[in-house]
């Protein structure tokens, strides 16, 4: 699960992002990536962020790893105006 959601309209500087991931095993690490570039990163399961969004359409990325070495992700394209 992740925030925004996917076709959001953001008209602040800023965009709030917050995702977690879910396996059997113990998630290692959880990212953040907007247009496939790093953001933010956390030690754990779920990350929450607030994030600088310049104007145009991004690809919003959420990105975990487990202890077994398998990648979960989910993105969303939202429009900042």
């Amino acid at each position: 699960m992740s925030s925004p959601l996917a076709g959001s309209t953001i008209t602040t500087s800023t965009v709030h992002v917050a995702g977690s991931a879910f396996s059997g095993y113990a998630i290692a690490l959880t990212q953040i990536y907007i247009d496939g570039v790093w953001k933010a990163n956390a030690n754990a399961s779920t990350i929450d962020a607030v994030l600088p969004l310049s104007t145009g359409t991004h690809r919003i990325t959420v990105q975990g790893w487990d202890a077994s070495g398998a990648i979960f992700k989910t993105s969303v394209n939202v429009i900042r105006k």
